[in-house]
């Protein structure tokens, strides 16, 4: 049999391994390691305990905090405010100290947020990953990530604690902004992206979170095994076995009655089990700790022991919990073998990366100045801004032509903190470190400057600008409990803005202009983790400010920012415009206002189903929860600037392994543009009553098209995605003889055409096959 060959590439080489020698190496490794350097493997630290009193590496905190090593070196950029050079050096002298001077000489994996690109000062900073989703554009993820990889690997980063695919049915959640919306499918395409993007170069390891149901309502508790086999687990399912993703983290929460963290049925049944994950496991911070107090060490024994024993590999952020092992292994209170594993697996991701072959010369980064925002990625960031934007709804009034006046209000129209969402540098920086420092670099372009560049010369009219209104009233929001242990010392420290709030200069702006632009929405203080608030409506007085611009009669665009859907149902009618920009990143500016101004032709569409009202139950297509009465705007909704025709959907072919569906999408409007056209199955089980249905995305296209151009479209779907789960935590895939629907739409709500196939009786244990696959073949169906 043929040894798999592993490419390891490390900082300056390459480095070619068989799977084989790689787990030799690691036992090698292994057996020469003393306990302490073995535990110390499965611990981590922060960058905090390597520095002295002014943020400089501390080569005698180093010998006497960590003399046996470490495992990982935790957010060692986003709470430091180095430039590139000075933490490059950092991580440079700290990895000289694990491999010269610890008695490992093994390196540790430095580790860091990248969801919207590294979270260091400097960095691009790419939208959120919800308006990411509402892009459906997985190949530009894809190029995001690798970029992001280059930036990791410029500072010595190897480690990623992303992407977030936690699939979310509700938008009171105030981490939706992390992930890619209720739909599993859409979360698997994206995050699968996300990882074959980060782990390309095989420097970077991603690492998918959070296992399992962290996004839904009650932990998964809530919905039932059908649900979350189908939907809920797809995303890491497919990041793992199609994306060859390193890592997995595990969540704060419970899983049918079961800490996350020490869960034998996600860590073991599921994870290991279903999927057949073979890489690291790793804790989210603090995760170990929950419910035990800090002098309670019978507990933290027994949390500790409980976390090995289901397969935690690595303690985060400071090992406080698996340090206690050195001593229980002494005195013959934890499994041997079950600590073997968990260190075998954390030094396995070091070999999977080349750490463990790397002298101290290889593990010099290159020399010389260091640019993390360069012309190419913030045209990347600009490019996703534009397609991550969602316009929801337009009379017309958009785009803005030429000479017209223009009134730009609200709080979100003249900050950056309007573009920037949690996990960002700057939002980790402010929330984490009480230092709400607007950066120059990377440039944050706020919409008043997207505005002014676009009318700079006159031709497209004036705007005037007045805040009108702040973010938030006192009370509005605050710290949350649970989830990162480290809120607890936090109180929340809002955001300021230098300019004027003047309500009544605001409205008399609105009246002697042509159309007005409200910016509201949310900031990193109203929506993130372990933020807080009763209510998804605007916050503050921009409700009132919203209701009187459209009160003076002059067409409004309401200009949505934030992490999630707000609920607007009684501004929705009085506008003429709604249009969704979540947190679009450091070109987020220029993007929304090209947009406006008709530069660009809006392609987003919905990730999540948009609320009517502030109903906290689970809302979404899949389960017919989306009902009139609660939805605003239904998944996969968003219009542009032209309109689409879909024309003769029919079943082209059908095998015993896929169904190929066609269909024609002709651009009828006068501007270019692209359609998002969506691919739902629904199987009715036989003798079922209707409740029975579930309606899956399982399929989409997103087709650029010139004015008055044709194209047919051929999407292939392999027999596996009409499967249903059958069975609670242990079950089987089957595909029923029965009937099943295909519906190609533009929506959820927005169906365009259907057709019926009947597929043949199967079984089968697992999914391989988790992706439509995609062809515009301009009417050759073969």
């Amino acid at each position: 049999m043929k040894k798999l060959v592993l490419l390891l590439i490390a900082l300056n080489g390459v480095i070619t391994c068989t799977a084989d020698a790689l787990h030799d190496m690691v036992d090698a490794v292994y057996a020469r390691l003393t306990l302490e350097e073995r535990v110390a493997q499965i611990c981590a630290t922060t960058a905090g305990n390597l520095t002295d009193a002014n943020g400089h590496f501390s080569i005698e905190k180093a010998r006497e905090k960590f003399p046996y090593g470490v495992g990982h070196v935790c957010q060692f950029a986003c709470n430091r405010t180095d430039k590139p050079e000075a933490l490059r050096e950092f991580v440079r002298e700290v990895q000289d100290y694990f491999v010269k001077e610890s008695s490992s000489h093994i390196p540790a994996i430095c580790h860091e947020e990248v969801i919207s690109g590294l979270a260091a000062r400097t960095a691009t900073t790419y939208p959120q990953q919800i308006g990411i989703a509402c892009s459906w554009n997985a190949p530009l993820l894809e190029r995001k990530c690798r970029e992001t990889s280059e930036a990791m690997r410029a500072v010595g980063a190897t480690f990623a604690l992303s992407p977030m695919a936690d699939v979310c049915y509700n938008s009171n959640w105030t981490r939706l902004e992390e992930g890619y919306g209720e739909s599993g499918y859409l979360g698997a395409v994206m995050g699968t992206a996300f990882v074959k993007g980060l782990q390309g170069n095989g420097t970077e390891a991603a690492c998918t979170k959070h296992f399992l149901g962290y996004g839904v309502i009650g932990g998964g508790h809530a919905r039932p095994w059908r649900d979350i086999y189908e939907e809920v687990i797809l995303p890491h399912e497919a990041m793992i076995k199609a994306g060859g993703a390193a890592a997995v983290m595990t969540s704060y929460d419970s899983f049918k009655g079961e800490l996350a963290v020490t869960s034998p049925t996600l860590i073991q049944d599921l994870l290991r089990g279903y999927i057949g994950f073979d890489g690291t496991v790793v804790s989210d911070y603090g995760a170990l700790g929950k419910g035990i107090a800090k002098d309670d060490d019978a507990a933290a024994k027994k949390r500790t022991i409980e976390g090995i024993m289901a397969g935690n590999d690595v303690d985060l952020p400071h090992g406080a919990f698996y340090k206690r092992l050195v001593d229980m292994a002494k005195a013959g209170e934890i499994d041997e073998a079950a600590l073997e594993k968990a260190v075998k697996n954390s030094l396995l991701l070091k070999a999977r990366l080349g750490l463990l072959e790397m002298k101290n010369e290889e593990l010099r980064m290159k020399n010389g100045p260091v640019e993390l925002d360069r012309d190419e990625w913030r045209a990347t960031a600009y490019e996703l801004a534009c397609e991550s934007v969602v316009l929801l709804k337009n009379d017309g009034v958009l785009p803005i032509g030429e000479g017209v006046k223009v009134a730009l209000v609200g709080p979100n129209a003249n900050s950056a903190w309007a573009m920037l969402g949690d996990y960002t540098y700057q939002c980790m920086q402010a929330f984490w470190r009480r230092n709400p420092q607007e950066w120059d670099k990377p440039h944050i372009v706020t919409l008043k400057d997207g505005l002014d560049r676009g009318t700079g010369n006159g031709a497209l009219g004036t705007v005037v600008y007045e805040r009108g209104c702040g973010w938030s009233n006192p009370g509005d929001t605050g710290v949350s409990a649970g989830g990162d242990p480290r809120t607890a010392k936090l109180s929340l420290k809002l955001v300021e803005s230098a300019d004027p709030t003047d309500f009544d200069a605001a409205v008399r702006a609105g009246k002697e202009s042509d159309v007005i632009i409200c910016a509201m929405g949310e900031n990193f203080t109203l929506c993130g983790e372990s933020r807080q608030r009763s209510t998804i409506r605007l916050a503050g007085d921009q409700e009132k400010l919203v209701k009187a611009m459209i009160a003076t009669g002059k067409p409004v665009v309401l200009v949505l920012f934030g992490g999630r859907n707000q609920v607007i149902a009684d501004m929705a009618d009085g506008c003429a415009a709604v249009v969704q920009a979540w947190y679009p990143g450091e070109e987020g500016g220029n993007a929304v206002a090209d947009i406006l101004f008709g530069k660009v032709n809006p392609s987003g569409k919905l990730a999540m189903t948009y609320p009517k009202t502030e109903d906290k139950s689970d809302l979404t297509f899949g389960d017919g929860s989306d009902t009139p009465e609660r939805v605003q705007w239904p998944f996969g909704h968003g219009l542009t600037y032209t309109t689409f025709e879909y024309g003769d959907v029919k079943v082209v072919s059908q095998t015993a392994d896929d169904v190929k569906v066609a269909f024609t999408l002709k651009n009828s409007g006068k501007r270019d543009g692209v359609e998002i056209a969506q691919v739902y199955l629904t199987q009715r089980l036989k003798g079922a009553e209707d409740a029975e249905a579930r309606k899956r995305l399982r399929g989409f296209a997103r087709v650029a098209l010139k004015a008055g151009e044709e194209k047919r479209v051929l999407v292939t779907l392999p027999a596996e995605s009409f499967a249903r789960w059958e069975g609670e935590k242990k079950g089987e895939w089957v595909i029923d003889e029965s009937a099943y629907e295909i519906a190609v739409g533009a929506s959820a709500w927005d169906i365009k055409g259907r057709v019926e196939v009947k597929l043949q009786a199967s079984r089968f244990p697992r999914r391989e096959k988790f992706f439509a696959t995609i062809k515009e073949d301009g009417g050759n169906e073969e």
